[in-house]
């Protein structure tokens, strides 16, 4: 395995603090709203998570992007990890999906986009200090 280089650490970082970030801000929001599936049994709650993978798939923008995030966010709370391998053919389907949209995006929106999780993780960095 070769030697990683300072600027891919740093992009780990970056892409690494974008996704714990929204994790907490999914997480806060969902609580905030009232834990909508705390009562859920573990089966019923997985058997919900697969079913809506089903429903985001063909509408990548669509309701069921919101309720995988609530639903994740249950799993998160309850210190579960979500069964992601009974969704892999879906998350690979909706990645690929996500990927030719940010080609299609200009290269001012996607430098806006890189730029916002710059700001965001160096302003964090900073905060620690």
């Amino acid at each position: 395995m070769g030697k990683s280089s300072p600027e891919g650490d740093f992009e780990s970082r970056v892409v690494e603090f974008a996704m714990a970030s929204w994790d907490m801000q999914r997480t806060q929001s969902y609580v905030e709203r009232g834990r909508q599936f705390e009562g859920l049994t573990s089966e019923d709650l997985e058997a919900l998570f697969v079913q809506t993978f089903r429903i985001w798939r063909p509408d990548l923008w669509g309701e069921g992007r919101s309720r995988v995030g609530d639903l994740s966010a249950e799993y998160t709370l309850r210190g579960v990890d979500p069964p992601f391998l009974l969704v892999d053919d879906d998350i690979l389907a909706i990645g690929a999906a996500v990927a030719e949209d940010v080609e299609r995006m200009g290269p001012e929106s996607l430098a806006e986009m890189n730029s916002g999780l710059l700001d965001a993780y160096l302003a964090a960095q900073k905060s620690r200090n």
